[in-house]
């Protein structure tokens, strides 16, 4: 999915009950448990599942800022609480003595804490509510936010529907002459030809020869290896997907359509294809799939888009 983040700054929208150590002490504990929804912008997804939001300098700057602000005030409460607790942990030696003999104490020790904590609680709801007032438009804005990631990803999912039936319905009729291929010659001089079906990866050129069935296809390839058996192939990306949605490669699709499994010798004489990119009898390259540099979701000799989508024009080299 594709997100603007041009002019923009990312944080993990993660409540504060995910925190790390947030119940490390009995009462702040307690006050993160009642407030456990609250949301913070934190730069560590701590979850390991939540969404990673994009926003402009200004709100991510005042959301970052609180939110760490938020942090120190609870990790200060926390260190507070201990310290307050310390003073109930009666010496190792006769315990229970200490205790017979300190009875007053312990009294004053037990109204004396309970105030230090009715006071820590009330610096942690001040804090909080301080935090809320400088982030009041954030939960808003993660709402909508995912509200819209998750309209994109239904969008993409339903458009990679619509792909994968157009190259179906174009395998479908793959027999007919529906193809093209394209012959071409780099400034280096290297020579290459480009095989697609013309419903998927429509080019246009001087060199391209539309309207041929994958017979007449083949044997445009055997006359160009004839006189220059160096010479790759590559296929459409759209065309390499379609086939290998089909038949599990477009080696093996191309030899279902034609009886044919283009061999890296560049003869096509149907051994064993050991190239993904392939030159000829030269080529040393190993590899028996026509995908390897070109898949679903993952870049390359022209490599399909996130989420398989192949995307409009280009050539993956194929292997023969």
């Amino acid at each position: 999915m594709t997100v603007d983040q041009s002019n923009k700054r990312s944080f993990y929208a993660t409540d504060l009950g995910w925190i790390p150590d947030a119940r490390a002490t009995l009462v702040i504990g307690e006050e993160i448990s009642k407030n456990r929804n609250v949301l913070c912008a934190t730069r560590v997804d701590y979850t390991f599942r939540e969404a990673l939001v994009w926003v402009d300098e200004t709100r991510w700057s005042r959301w970052r800022s609180a939110t760490e602000r938020l942090f120190a005030k609870i990790r200060a409460l926390q260190d507070e609480e201990r310290a307050a607790s310390l003073q109930w942990y009666p010496p190792f030696i006769n315990p229970l003595l200490w205790r017979i003999v300190n009875l007053w104490r312990i009294w004053w020790l037990r109204k004396t804490y309970e105030d230090k904590m009715a006071k820590i609680r009330a610096d942690f709801n001040a804090a909080l509510a301080e935090y809320q007032k400088q982030t009041e438009d954030l939960p808003q804005y993660v709402r909508e936010y995912m509200r819209q990631l998750i309209e994109r990803e239904a969008l993409r999912l339903q458009q990679e529907r619509e792909r994968r039936a157009q190259r179906a319905a174009a395998v479908a009729i793959a027999a007919r002459a529906v193809w093209s291929y394209r012959l071409e010659t780099d400034r280096d001089n290297r020579r290459s030809f480009s095989i697609y079906l013309s419903d998927l990866d429509e080019e246009a050129g001087e060199s391209t020869r539309a309207g041929l069935t994958p017979r007449q296809i083949q044997d445009a390839l055997d006359a160009e290896r004839a006189e220059h058996p160096h010479t790759p192939v590559r296929w459409g990306r759209n065309t390499e997907l379609a086939l290998k949605e089909a038949y599990g490669s477009a080696p093996s699709g191309w030899r279902a359509l034609t009886g044919t499994l283009i061999d890296s010798s560049g003869d096509s004489q149907g051994r064993p294809t050991r190239s993904s990119y392939t030159y000829g009898p030269s080529s040393n390259y190993g590899s028996d799939t026509a995908a390897s540099h070109g898949s679903d979701g993952g870049a390359g000799y022209g490599g399909v888009s996130y989420g398989g989508d192949g995307g409009a024009g280009g050539f993956s080299v194929s292997g023969f």
